[in-house]
C-alpha cells in the first residue's frame, strides 16, 4: 500500500542520533514522522517499573527486584550481553533481516531507543586532534553538543579534562563520589606530573545521568545502573520519545525500512510491517537515516542496488580487565557506571587518544 500525503521530515530509527534529529526538528516546530521496528518492554514489566519508581530502593519488593534485576547470562567466554529489566528485547531481530558477519561477532538492536537502552551512559566530546581528518571540527560541532546537553542530563566535574574536552554546558551536576573514586583520584593527583609527561590526563567520568537532588528522576544510588533504572535517571531515547510524542502520532512502530528512492521533489521510502508482512510506502521531502551503522548501511546498500556484497565496517577495539587496589574500601560503590576517565595521548602507543573508563564495581 502507499500511504497518502507527503511528510515534511521522515526519521528512520529511534536511538541517540534519531532523538537528536527529532529534538532539533521539535525545537523548530517542524513536523516530522518516525519509522522504527521499535521492540519494547511488555506491559507487565512496565507496570512493575512504574510501581517501584514510586518507592525508595529499600522498600522494593524482593520478588520484583529479583525479576527485574537477574544476573546477566554468562558463559566461560564472559558475559553474553546485558539485559534491561530482565528482558532481551534490545537484541530481538525481525524475521525480515538476514545478515552475515565474517571475522567478528556483532550484536544488533531493533528496539525503541536502540542500544541506548543498555548503554553505559558515558559521554565525552571528540577532541580537535581526533577530528583532524573529519569534514567537521570542534567549532562546527560545539553548538550541536550544547543543543544535546539542553535535554540530556550530564554528571560531570570541572576538572583537568576540560582543557581538551570542554563541558559545553553550565548545567552539569555531579554524582556523589564513592570512596573508591576519592582514593583513585588522590593517587592520580600524587603522580600528576609524571602522568602528564606521559600524555595521560584524567578526571571524573562524564555520564548522562540526572544527579540533581530532589528531582523525581534523580539517581537514588540503588546500584542497578547496568540492569535498568526504574527512576529514569539514566538518559535513554526510549523514555524521551514519550515526552515529544505524547499524542502517539509521530512514532510508528512495527516498520522495517527496506530502501529509499530519491526523486526531484521527494524521497520514496519502502518498508515492511513486522506484524503482517505487508509492504508500505512513505513520501517525504527530507529523509534522515538514523538507524545505527549496520541498519543505515544496509538501507543505503539496498537502495543503491548493492545487495549481497560484502561491506567492511571499521570499529574501535574494546577490552576489559580487572583493576585492583592494595587499599580496601569497606563501603561498596554508590552506583555501577564509569567513575573515572583516563585519556592517553602518546605517539608511542597510538596517534589517537586511547580512552579508559574505570568502574568502582566489578
Amino acid at each position: 500500500m502507499t500511504d497518502t500525503g507527503i511528510v515534511d521530515n521522515l526519521i528512520v530509527g529511534s536511538g541517540l542520533a534519531a532523538i537528536a534529529t527529532g529534538m532539533a526538528l521539535h525545537r523548530r516546530e517542524a513536523s516530522f514522522q518516525v519509522l522504527d521496528v521499535g521492540y519494547d518492554l511488555d506491559a507487565d514489566t512496565e507496570d512493575t517499573i512504574a510501581h517501584m519508581a514510586r518507592l525508595d530502593p529499600p522498600a522494593w519488593d524482593r520478588q520484583a527486584r529479583s525479576r527485574l534485576f537477574p544476573p546477566p547470562p554468562s558463559s566461560p567466554s564472559g558475559l553474553e550481553g546485558r539485559l534491561l529489566f530482565g528482558s532481551t528485547f534490545p537484541y530481538r531481530v525481525p524475521d525480515e533481516l538476514a545478515l552475515k558477519f565474517n571475522g567478528c561477532k556483532a550484536a544488533l538492536t531493533h528496539s525503541i531507543g536502540g542500544f541506548a537502552n543498555i548503554w553505559g551512559a558515558a559521554m565525552l566530546p571528540y577532541s580537535e586532534r581526533s577530528l583532524r581528518t573529519w569534514p567537521l571540527g570542534t567549532a562546527e560541532l560545539g553548538p550541536s553538543y550544547r543543543n544535546v546537553l539542553d535535554y540530556v542530563p550530564l554528571s560531570a566535574e570541572s576538572d583537568d579534562l576540560r582543557e581538551k574536552f570542554p563541558l559545553y554546558t553550565e548545567r552539569a551536576t555531579a554524582l556523589e563520589r564513592s570512596e573508591q573514586v576519592d582514593g583513585l583520584l588522590q593517587a592520580l593527583d600524587h603522580r600528576k606530573t609524571s602522568l602528564t609527561s606521559s600524555g595521560i590526563s584524567y578526571g571524573r567520568a562524564r555520564t548522562a545521568v540526572n544527579s540533581i537532588n530532589g528531582n523525581p528522576s534523580a539517581c537514588r544510588y540503588c546500584g542497578h545502573c547496568l540492569d535498568g533504572c526504574v527512576y529514569g535517571s539514566i538518559f535513554t531515547p526510549r523514555l524521551h520519545w514519550k515526552d515529544i510524542d505524547a499524542d502517539q502520532r509521530r512514532l510508528h512502530k512495527g516498520v522495517y525500512v527496506l530502501e529509499f528512492k530519491e526523486h526531484d521533489d521527494e524521497v520514496l521510502v519502502t518498508g515492511v510491517s513486522t506484524q503482517d508482512g505487508s509492504l508500505r510506502k512513505w513520501r517525504t521531502k527530507r529523509l534522515f537515516l538514523a538507524a545505527g551503522h549496520f541498519a543505515t548501511t544496509r538501507i543505503i546498500a539496498r537502495s543503491l542496488g548493492r545487495i549481497n556484497e560484502p561491506i567492511r565496517i571499521l570499529d574501535s577495539q574494546y577490552f576489559f580487565f580487572p583493576f585492583l587496589s592494595y587499599q580496601g574500601f569497606p563501603q561498596p560503590p554508590k552506583f555501577t557506571l564509569a567513575e573515572v576517565f583516563l585519556e592517553v595521548l602518546n605517539e608511542e602507543l597510538s596517534k589517537h587518544f586511547v580512552h579508559l573508563q574505570v568502574y568502582g564495581m566489578n
